[in-house]
């Protein structure tokens, strides 16, 4: 599926409709990629988390920028009535360096904490549970074996991987997940994480758009709004605040080096340099 029929098909999505995607994703995941102690919300003001990568697993953002889906799906009220939030984000790193890190397509349990220690940039964190699978890469974008004995090429751990702003900057992901719109983060992401029921187990799901369509073939019974067809762009002006791209000029990201996001060290363990504990 392309970026605009999964648009299309998260736009027309009922509750009901998340519901059989995360239950279907999850049988169809290998089960150690699936963290058993997610919560799928069920209550009013609770949140989940759907981002879809619609590049190779393995890619940089300076190929495809900002290409990716993040889906927030909010519990409007007691009835499961929704309200879906669609924002353009990256899942990749910005470009090719030593052990750079890559999320894999999982399940995990997001939180709500400061990026990197600033109250002013509230992010979804993954320090729960087995906080992330992910790959890394060398300095020609090959997967690094860094755990020789794990069946996986992937390996999971506490590396600090964030949903977040990228704070001004124009490239900067070293491995989490990046807005491309700084208005969209500051005028509606923070305000659904921040305000809604479940700070400290929000299901996310990293799920590669290449293979929606096995996933969906894994379940007879998934719904049919997976054949949403894609908008009219001539009528995205009438869209609702919840899905409107708000299309603002990032900053180009400073050229000095350790100004970049993502690059300076502090008490949380980052993407760039920490180890699997």
């Amino acid at each position: 599926m392309n970026r605009d029929q999964i648009k299309a098909m998260l736009e027309k999505a009922t509750y009901s409709d998340f519901l059989s995607l995360y239950d279907t994703y999850k049988s169809w995941l290998v089960k150690d990629k699936v963290e058993p102690s997610t919560h799928f919300p069920n209550s009013k003001n609770e949140i989940a988390v759907f981002q879809f990568r619609c590049n190779e697993p393995i890619s940089f953002n300076d190929e495809q920028r900002n290409n990716d889906i993040l889906c927030v799906m909010q519990i409007a009220d007691n009835s499961h009535g929704i309200i879906t939030h669609i924002f353009d984000v990256t899942c990749d790193p910005k470009s090719t360096k030593y052990r750079i890190a890559h999320s894999a397509a999982q399940i995990y349990r997001g939180n709500v904490g400061a990026h990197r220690g600033d109250s002013n940039r509230p992010c979804i964190r993954s320090d729960y549970g087995f906080g992330t699978w992910y790959f890394r890469t060398d300095e020609k974008g090959n997967i690094i074996d860094v755990n020789p004995s794990d069946r996986f090429e992937s390996i999971s751990g506490h590396i600090g991987i964030n949903i977040h702003n990228a704070n001004g900057c124009y490239n900067s992901s070293l491995g989490c997940t990046i807005f491309s719109s700084e208005k969209e983060y500051q005028k509606i992401f923070r305000d659904l994480i921040t305000k809604c029921n479940n700070r400290s187990n929000i299901m996310v799901a990293l799920i590669d758009a290449e293979d929606l369509e096995d996933i969906f073939s894994a379940d007879d019974d998934i719904p049919d709004f997976k054949n949403a067809e894609p908008k009219d762009e001539q009528k995205d002006d009438q869209e609702s605040d919840a899905t409107e791209t708000l299309n603002d000029e990032p900053k180009e990201e400073p050229n000095e080096a350790g100004t970049s996001e993502e690059s300076s060290s502090d008490n949380q363990n980052i993407a760039e340099d920490a180890e699997t504990k």
